[in-house]
């Protein structure tokens, strides 16, 4: 509802703006700064429910390790593990 009402509103210059990027980010792949925007906002939760989602069906248990550049252009690396929130860990 909210996305129909939001496309609706665009003009038909945002709108072509918009397909353009898209076309672009498809054959070309997203940006690097909004990557990293990404991966800062979004990555824990991503992977949260990937965990969740190899528990629930596949009976399996993972450990992500998962590495991302910094706005500052650095790199960090963090871990991932979810085990016992997923039916204790002890399976």
């Amino acid at each position: 509802k909210y996305l129909s009402a939001l496309i609706e509103s665009l003009t038909e210059e945002e709108i072509q703006e918009a397909v353009k990027t898209a076309e672009e980010w498809n054959s070309q792949g997203v940006p690097p700064e909004v990557q990293i925007d990404i991966a800062k906002k979004k990555s824990e939760g991503m992977v949260h429910h990937f965990a969740s989602e190899m528990y629930k069906r596949a009976g399996m248990r993972v450990f992500v390790l998962a590495a991302r550049k910094t706005e500052e252009g650095k790199l960090l690396v963090t871990g991932h593990d979810y085990n016992d929130e997923f039916g204790g860990g002890a399976e």
